[in-house]
This record gives C-alpha cells, sequence and structure tokens, in this order.
C-alpha cells in the first residue's frame, strides 16, 4: 500500500517529507539521486524533474517558515523547519547566500552563522570562527561548504576611504584580510562571482576586480585596461555560464537588461543576444542552469514578485514578464524580496 501511495505523489518535497515518515517508507519508497546513478533512479527522477532540477527561490518568513517558489509554475510550498535540537538558532536570521543547496543563515551583530540544507535537514554549524559575517549583500562561495575545497568572500566596506575583503579557507579555518582604498576601486554591493578558480567582482563604475587565492598567498588586482561594458545602469551582476563570465546590466528607469561576456583572450566585454538553452538566476547569490522546462531559455528570473509571480527578462522580446498570462510586467510595479534567494535543489 506504502508503494501504491508513493507512486502517486508528484510533488517533490511532499514526497521527501513521506520517506522520512519512518524506516518502512523509506524502504518502500526509492530515494531521488542523480540522473547518473541508474535507470531505476533515473525514472524516479524524471517524475520530479519540475521541482528536482529547476532552480528555486526560496525566502525565509517568521517562525521558521521557508518558502520556495518555482520560477515558472508558482507551486509555492511553505516548510516550517523543525531545528535539530541542542542548537541555538536564531529566529531573526537573514539568508546571506546559496551554494549546492545550502542556504548561509547570518544574524548580523549577533554572533549566528550556519550552513542548513533545507532540503535534506543538514547543518554545518557556525563554520567561520569567531568572524562575524557583516555584509550579506557581498558574499561569495567557491564550493560547497562540504567541500574542502571551500573558499569564501566577504566583502565588506569599513570605513569612507576603505573596503576589506574577508577571505576565508574553510577547512584550514584560515582567514586573510585584504584592504583597499575606494578611490582606486568604489565597491558595487553584489556578490562575487567564482570562475576560472578566481573571484571576480564590479565596482560601482562596471570595472572588475579579480581576488586570487592560492595556497601560497592570496592576491587581488584591478583589471584597469577592461573597460566597463554599461556606462548607465542601476544594478549589475556576475554569473558564470557554460564557461563564461557574464555581467548583467539593468539599465536605468527600467529600459532592459543587457548581457556581456567577457573575451578573456582579448580581455574585452562582447555583447550576448541569446543566452539559447540557458538561464539565469540573479540576486544576492546569482548562478546559470540549462533550462529543462520548455519556455524557460534565454531568460533572466530577478528575486522580484509581480503579485505572487516570479518576473523574468526576455532577451528574445526585450521585455520584463511573468508566467501567469505571458504578461509583460511594469517594472515599477514589481516588488523585490530581500531575505531570500535563488537555490539549487539538491536532495542527497
Amino acid at each position: 500500500m506504502v508503494e501504491v501511495i508513493a507512486k502517486y505523489i508528484d510533488d517533490v518535497l511532499d514526497y521527501l517529507h513521506f520517506r522520512a515518515t519512518n524506516k518502512i517508507f523509506r524502504l518502500s519508497a526509492p530515494p531521488i539521486q542523480s540522473r547518473s546513478s541508474s535507470s531505476s533512479s533515473s525514472s524516479m527522477l524524471s517524475r520530479f524533474d519540475d521541482l528536482s532540477m529547476c532552480p528555486l527561490f526560496v525566502f525565509l518568513e517568521k517562525d521558521k517558515v521557508f518558502t520556495f517558489v518555482h520560477p515558472k509554475h508558482g507551486l509555492e510550498y511553505k516548510n516550517i523547519i523543525n531545528f535539530p535540537e541542542g542548537q541555538h538558532w536564531n529566529l531573526d536570521s537573514e539568508i546571506c547566500y546559496s551554494k549546492d543547496g545550502w542556504l548561509l543563515l547570518v544574524a548580523v551583530n549577533k554572533s549566528f552563522q550556519v550552513f542548513f540544507n533545507p532540503f535534506t535537514k543538514e547543518v554545518l554549524p557556525l563554520p567561520f570562527g569567531n568572524k562575524q559575517i557583516i555584509n550579506i549583500r557581498c558574499f561569495g562561495m567557491s564550493h560547497s561548504p562540504t567541500s574542502s575545497k571551500c573558499v569564501t568572500v566577504e566583502l565588506n566596506k569599513k570605513s569612507a576611504d576603505f573596503t576589506r575583503a574577508y577571505v576565508h579557507l574553510l577547512r584550514e579555518d584560515d582567514l586573510y584580510l585584504i584592504r583597499y582604498k575606494d578611490k582606486d576601486f568604489s565597491l558595487y554591493n553584489i556578490s562575487p562571482a567564482f570562475h576560472n578558480g578566481l573571484f571576480y567582482f564590479l565596482s560601482i563604475t562596471g570595472k572588475l576586480g579579480v581576488i586570487e587565492v592560492t595556497r601560497e598567498q592570496i592576491s587581488w588586482k584591478i583589471l584597469e585596461k577592461l573597460q566597463a561594458p554599461c556606462s548607465s545602469h542601476f544594478n549589475n551582476f556576475l554569473v558564470e555560464c557554460d564557461g563564461n563570465l557574464l555581467s548583467v546590466f539593468e539599465r536605468d528607469f527600467a529600459k532592459g537588461v543587457q548581457v556581456f561576456k567577457l573575451n578573456e583572450d582579448t580581455m574585452t566585454w562582447m555583447e550576448v543576444k541569446s543566452l539559447k538553452n540557458h538561464m539565469l538566476f540573479v540576486g544576492k547569490t546569482s548562478f546559470s542552469a540549462v533550462a529543462n522546462i520548455p519556455g524557460m531559455e534565454n531568460k533572466i528570473y530577478f528575486n522580484r514578485f509581480y503579485g505572487k509571480s516570479v518576473v523574468f527578462y526576455s532577451l528574445e522580446t526585450k521585455n520584463y514578464h511573468t508566467f501567469k498570462n505571458d504578461e509583460v510586467v511594469n517594472f515599477h510595479h514589481t516588488k523585490e524580496l530581500l531575505n531570500g534567494t535563488w537555490i539549487q535543489p539538491r536532495w542527497h
């Protein structure tokens, strides 16, 4: 009977909760695994393509409630998290960043910061020792927090004249500090992008800076000869996509979005007219994904909502839209959700 019920559950989060009921349920309902594991697990995964593979927008509400929203179908799902006993959880936490299914939750100025996977309920408490994260808008990670290669970078403007970059090698628990003058590079408050072993970050004027982390030394530089690709904008993001570094610029007065690719041979920006079968997700955490659902490709998804629908920009129509009735959205009527981010689900 349990096997029959499991076959008719078509929501991936409900399915995972069903399996978590007890040992009998776990034995009767096979786990969701990656596509490459086996033919049986692939057929199981295909039932949940929409939610098991597609990035979701997650935001944190009061009373430990995480809400997940599918960018195309909506499918809003509220999940009340019963955090593990014995852990000190702060209900005023904000979502700082996501990486490979993990969320970094931070309560600024309250000495609380923890990695948490809302899909598996795993916890990595206090990964930064005594270093408190202050700027949750400008934080980047190289790998999953479970990886021995994981490096984090926090950029923080500490005074009117200087910005500091805190570089943390997570497994070694080594913390490094870089300080530079704002007149050389005025920081734009977005998350850096990790690309080809380097952290890239943008200035307010669109100039590109680089932090290189090796076991021998930590260094940073400004790519002086690289011209800013866009002179007029109110928002910008960096994203790695298909092996390339992309910059995304939202133009002033909601006049559209431009995407540029860094040509690393000539060190010049080239405008991108189409993302082909890729899609970009931008906000506190920015990344790309291959569209596995028809109609989602060649679009940029923001942490903004029009009503209850996710807002995206189509490079084909050159307009802001939602998937509800394929309507064109008045950008000035959208709402940005600050305590949320895009996340790539990981079920194991």
